[in-house]
């Protein structure tokens, strides 16, 4: 399990990555020269990091450390990119390009591990769902079952 000072960095981490002003980043008004093209990517990459906060508590320390540095790495070249002028930006457009390639690929080092964990608490939360299922069901029948004994009883002693 994680520690509460590694909890406290994925939180400051994660509403970095969510604080990114994706708008400036695709500069859309750029044509073809833009990052629209990235969205997709973007979005794949932000599914992943909803779904490691998501599970957070589930993750150790140096899982998390190498999730951080990955969202810290791809955050710092999203936001240089977003502080460049139109010229600059389009400049250093493959580096950039390069550098979100490179910090992709750093995510499929641990995504797996992130799968496991997802997975896992998926089926804890649906066992724990039908649990409480079973227990209502369980309740009812017994709430039932009472109310045909004092039907059966009043019956008897009529």
């Amino acid at each position: 399990m994680a520690s509460s000072e590694k909890l406290l960095d994925f939180e400051h981490f994660y509403n970095r990555w969510k604080s990114v002003n994706w708008e400036k980043f695709y500069r859309i008004n750029l044509g073809s020269a833009s990052f629209k093209g990235h969205e997709s990517k973007i979005e794949n990459l932000n599914d992943k990091i909803e779904k490691a906060f998501y599970i957070k508590d589930e993750l150790g320390d140096k899982l998390i450390e190498e999730i951080l540095n990955s969202i810290d790495g791809i955050t710092s070249v999203v936001n240089s990119s977003i502080n460049y002028n139109d010229s600059d930006f389009i400049i250093h457009q493959l580096e950039t390009e390069t550098a979100i390639d490179y910090y992709l690929e750093e995510f499929k080092e641990w995504w797996p591990k992130i799968v496991a964990v997802f997975v896992e608490k998926e089926k804890q939360i649906e066992n724990n769902s039908l649990q409480d299922e079973i227990k209502k069901l369980v309740n009812k029948s017994n709430n039932d079952a009472k109310i045909i004994e004092d039907l059966k009883n009043r019956l008897t002693n009529e």
